[in-house]
């Protein structure tokens, strides 16, 4: 039985190292990208969380930023998600909610939870 063996050209080889390369370079920065708006976003729901009446009883929802290139911008109203809270008998009342973060200090720096204004 003859077994040919398959050899691949140098060529071949260089091409397929550099499309790796590529794709991990891509998928590297899809990767930072996201976790920097995920960064902003788990800071703005934990400084709502504080912000909120009574913290335990407050769900705050995961939306997506309608920042630009210097801010990420959160915001839970009725065109996205609304805050959550769980009221003394325990039903649920939608509140509103903004959030910016600052991308080069990486800081909150305008939080309004509910009609309040707490930054």
């Amino acid at each position: 039985m003859n077994v040919k063996k398959r050899t691949i050209g140098l060529g071949a080889t260089v091409f397929a190292v550099t499309a790796v390369c590529a794709v991990a370079m891509v998928v590297h920065s899809g990767e930072a990208g996201s976790f920097q708006q995920i960064q902003a976003l788990t800071m703005c729901q934990a400084a709502l969380k504080k912000a909120a009446p009574v913290p335990e009883k407050v769900r705050i929802p995961s939306v997506e930023s309608r920042g630009n290139a210097e801010q990420f911008i959160f915001t839970w109203d009725s065109t996205t998600k609304a805050i959550e809270m769980r009221t003394q008998l325990d039903e649920i009342e939608p509140t509103t909610g903004y959030c910016m973060v600052d991308k080069a200090t990486k800081r909150v720096i305008a939080l309004t939870f509910g009609l309040r204004p707490i930054i």
